[in-house]
């Protein structure tokens, strides 16, 4: 668990995605993908390293950044009740947490899917009630004992009214290329009703095949709303750049950022009609 609370660091405001243009967001990140070469595929393996460092390694300035961006977090979501766990190591980094409460902050989205669980669900949840809309959060998490930590995290945070995790073991699936992939479970997947305005893409974890997470658009695309968000996490992976651009050639999705700090995020939108 962390060993700050974020009370005692002082706030400063989160640069929000939403505030540039989206003409300007897309540009950028045309920009970013042609000039994906030996370069930047070094610079994101970097980024990617340094994302995992554990706390305890951290440099002043590393720490400094974490901190700051917990801060502007915890403004964003209203405040957590609870120390939340480390945003280092494998999971979701303090500033990637950012960027998402951001994206949700200027969405503001009624439905949020997950393809995975944890802090990210909280964070969801917590940016759910601040808004004070409604909504919901629903997470697939196919590991049953880190499923029950993320409602025991939902629970001492008091948003569980907000979220819901489905247990969602892995099977074999077929898509239209006829090759099996792991994925979660159909009668699972089946709990998850659309429209589906923000769908964060976190999981199944990318060491089962290659492109492991490619199957979560064609199974939720017909249940995306108009205009919604798709995120994937760790772009500074090459599977996941792959991914990516099959996304935008085989369902027409729009790039509008791809953010290149810590493990990398792509953000896409569907069309609005």
């Amino acid at each position: 668990m962390s060993d700050f609370t974020t009370s005692s660091i002082p706030l400063s405001p989160p640069r929000v995605a939403a505030e540039r243009p989206v003409s300007t967001l897309r540009d950028k990140s045309r920009r970013r993908l042609s000039a994906e070469g030996p370069l930047r595929r070094f610079q994101n393996w970097v980024n990617y390293a340094l994302a995992q460092v554990p706390p305890r390694f951290l440099t002043p300035a590393m720490a400094d950044r974490d901190a700051q961006a917990m801060a502007s977090l915890s403004a964003l979501a209203g405040g957590f009740r609870a120390v939340l766990p480390s945003l280092r190591g494998y999971g979701l980094t303090p500033q990637g947490a950012l960027h998402l409460a951001a994206l949700v902050q200027g969405a503001q989205p009624r439905h949020i899917v997950e393809c995975g669980s944890g802090v990210s669900t909280v964070i969801f949840a917590a940016m759910l009630r601040n808004l004070g809309a409604g909504g919901c959060v629903t997470a697939l998490e196919n590991d049953p004992v880190f499923a029950e930590q993320t409602r025991d995290l939902l629970r001492r945070h008091r948003v569980d009214e907000w979220a819901r995790v489905v247990d969602a073991p892995l099977a074999p699936i077929t898509l239209t290329d006829k090759s099996p992939w792991p994925w979660y479970a159909i009668n699972s997947v089946a709990a998850v009703e659309g429209p589906i305005d923000f769908l964060l893409v976190d999981g199944p974890p990318g060491k089962l095949r290659r492109q492991a997470r490619y199957p979560a658009l064609p199974v939720f695309a017909s249940r995306l709303a108009p205009g919604a968000l798709v995120v994937l996490d760790d772009v500074n992976r090459r599977d996941e750049s792959k991914i990516v651009a099959r996304w935008q050639r085989e369902f027409g999705l729009e790039l509008i950022d791809r953010i290149p700090a810590d493990k990398g995020m792509a953000v896409l939108r569907r069309a609005r009609a």
